[in-house]
């Protein structure tokens, strides 16, 4: 299994692997910053290297935070020829009516997801984040530890929600929009804008 990237959430994602799965090998990517191993794992940089170890594991897991550098990495591994999959933590509480969990989603320690819940693609659900029933996350979405998304949200793709947020019943938020930490979402965000504050207003659009 190759966890794609190798820094601050890549140790995390490798925690919660090592807590699923301790027979498989596990290998680490970057072709960015110049490291050689993560816990005494080899990190891996090259195509070629990649390559080597998707002919017998395609798999790989998403290991970083930014949601422009997880479709980055998603898209570059998947024309590698790698599988992308979804890790989902053995404390994570994940109802089982209605639920659709798209691929390479990373479900941290402590996240409870009910049912009658849509996630999409690549999206990240961080630490202690409770996400309520009818909630919609579009594609690489990153929802911040402690993140409380209450029933019937929309969130939409490549949005990010900051630590300790709410986002209250029935809000909406655009693509590509930024919710700050601790924030309370009362009304909808607009795609591409930043929301702030208690209650929570729209500070740039």
């Amino acid at each position: 299994m190759i966890i794609a990237g190798a820094g601050g959430h890549a140790e995390e994602v490798f925690s919660v692997w090592s807590r699923i799965d301790r027979q498989e090998e596990v290998f680490f990517f970057d072709n960015v910053n110049a490291r050689n191993t993560l816990f005494s794992k080899a990190i891996l940089s090259t195509e070629k290297e990649v390559k080597e170890i998707f002919r017998n594991h395609p798999g790989f897991i998403l290991g970083t935070g930014s949601s422009k550098n997880r479709h980055a990495l998603s898209n570059l591994l998947k024309q590698w020829g790698g599988s992308l999959f979804t890790l989902i933590s053995r404390s994570a509480v994940v109802g089982d009516i209605n639920v659709k969990l798209g691929e390479g989603l990373n479900i941290m320690e402590g996240v409870i997801i009910y049912n009658n819940v849509s996630i999409g693609e690549g999206t990240l659900i961080n630490t202690a984040t409770s996400v309520h029933h009818g909630v919609e996350i579009g594609e690489y979405a990153e929802i911040s530890p402690g993140s409380r998304v209450l029933g019937n949200v929309k969130i939409g793709n490549h949005a990010f929600i900051g630590a300790n947020a709410t986002l209250l019943p029935g809000v909406t938020i655009g693509d590509y929009a930024t919710v700050g930490a601790g924030a309370v979402i009362t009304s909808d965000v607009p795609e591409n804008s930043l929301a702030v504050g208690v209650p929570g207003f729209v500070k740039k659009e």
